[in-house]
């Protein structure tokens, strides 16, 4: 289930079901059960999250609310949360031009996922094109042996 919601995650495409040795986890749940708390964590303690992500056998991962995936060489940033990173839309107005419009993560899965974030001073998932992502909103295909 998405967070803050009874909606179901969406896959991806091309998804089966998971082999056996692997599952399919929650990046959030993943991380709770791992660290405790995740909101309002220090930069060693991300390093140190990161550090763990880096030593798991990921197969592939994407994002719960539309599956579309996320290229695997990510990370969990250091500075940026849902409650203080926005998206940035360009919105034109006629006979002006295009003007920045910032949109917190945390109103933009509100509005376009009807998806209620519950860390919102979790650090977010940053691929390395920039993308960010909520870790609420993170599935992983994980080897556990």
């Amino acid at each position: 289930m998405l967070p803050g919601t009874n909606k179901s995650i969406v896959l991806p495409d091309d998804f089966v079901p998971p082999p056996p040795g692997f599952v399919d986890f929650n990046l959030a749940s993943y991380l709770l059960l791992k660290f405790g708390k995740l909101n309002q964590c220090s930069p060693d303690k991300i390093r140190d999250m990161n550090q763990n992500l880096l030593n798991l056998e990921v197969c592939r991962i994407w994002n719960g609310c539309n599956g579309c995936p996320i290229d695997s060489h990510c990370e969990l940033s250091l500075d940026a949360t849902p409650r203080n990173y926005s998206f940035v839309n360009f919105v034109t107005k006629t006979g002006i031009r295009s003007r920045p419009h910032y949109v917190p993560v945390v109103r933009y899965f509100e509005e376009k996922y009807k998806v209620v974030l519950q860390f919102l001073h979790s650090p977010l998932l940053r691929d390395p094109t920039g993308r960010m992502f909520p870790v609420e909103a993170v599935w992983f295909r994980l080897r556990v042996f």
